[in-house]
């Protein structure tokens, strides 16, 4: 297999394996499939028989179309509409490219897109198959890179070669000459890939990344609030309940074990920890009224009655308990 061939399947998995993560976020089968059939059809039509290639001019009318068409509805909807939006949008920009002739700079924004839709990914899903499928996409996206480091200078070694004149005049003047660097037939052929130099440059790559992420993920500061903060420093977490609250849009509601609080009972003076002998009991508030008016539909509570805790409404209280 030559490095051309080797580097268009490469990016093509890699593109495959981003909307993977896409479907992977918000439970979809639609934009990894559609992404899988896109790769089948344009190493068949685009890079095998060169049948269906887009020009620049072209392929980036779609894209604008593309882009306008995902982002129609970008600020009339929630926070998790829009990062559907956005994968959806890098799903049609990488079909766009994925038809266009493979140069340097396509190989790039495949690659780049693909990293994108990996972002939106870990925003929408943070479960322990997308650790696993990080691992695979990590070996994947090595590989591109190396491949693609190969074909530039490959390229760029070929174009000096072909576009350099020959020296002009006579055979003992060329003697005195600058040395000239013809294409030979060498540098026309195709350059073949040999999997043991490409397995140990991905091998040393993913050494060097691996230590860096180390070093860097350590050496970082951190805000106190975030996840990997703990209970060190005496920092303190604060919550409360809102009155009320709105729903964005309807969709559908999924379980989460993110942790929402954190809990931690000291003194006031020495900030010593308290002694609990029993377990602790915290009182809540419950949304029990749905309105609709002009400043949009909402869940709000009620004034607390007599006999009824949590400030449930009466009708509330018996449509749960009949």
């Amino acid at each position: 297999m030559n490095l051309d061939r080797a580097l268009q399947l490469n990016t093509a998995a890699l593109a495959v394996m981003g909307a993977l993560f896409l479907g992977l976020g918000h439970e979809s089968v639609v934009l990894p499939l559609a992404l899988g059939v896109a790769a089948i059809a344009s190493a068949t039509l685009t890079n095998a028989f060169r049948w269906l290639r887009l020009n620049r001019l072209i392929a980036n009318i779609v894209a604008l179309a593309a882009v306008a068409w995902s982002l129609r509805n970008f600020l009339r909807i929630g926070s998790e509409g829009q990062l559907l939006a956005i994968a959806d949008m890098l799903v049609y920009l990488q079909i766009v490219l994925l038809f266009q002739e493979k140069t340097g700079r396509v190989y790039w924004q495949l690659i780049v897109l693909s990293l994108l839709q990996v972002v939106v990914a870990a925003a929408l899903s943070l479960g322990p198959q997308f650790g696993l499928l990080l691992a695979a996409y990590m070996f994947l996206a090595l590989t591109a890179l190396v491949l693609l480091c190969l074909h530039r200078e490959w390229k760029r070694l070929y174009d000096l070669a072909a576009l350099r004149p020959a020296p002009a005049g006579t055979d003992w003047k060329s003697l005195l000459a600058a040395p000239y660097l013809g294409p030979t037939p060498e540098a026309t052929a195709p350059m073949p890939v040999r999997p043991a130099t490409i397995a140990r440059q991905v091998l040393l790559l993913a050494v060097a990344n691996v230590l860096f992420a180390a070093v860097f993920f350590y050496a970082t500061p951190r805000l106190d609030a975030g996840a990997w903060s703990g209970s060190r420093g005496g920092t303190h977490a604060v919550t409360g309940f809102t009155p009320e609250a709105s729903l964005e849009e309807y969709g559908r509601i999924h379980q989460s074990n993110q942790l929402v609080m954190r809990v931690s009972l000291s003194s006031a003076a020495d900030r010593k920890p308290y002694l609990m002998i029993g377990e602790p009991y915290f009182n809540g508030m419950a949304l029990s009224q749905y309105v609709r008016d002009a400043g949009g539909a909402r869940w709000t509570t009620v004034r607390p009655q007599s006999g009824n805790r949590l400030g449930l409404s009466p009708q509330f209280v018996g449509a749960a308990t009949a």
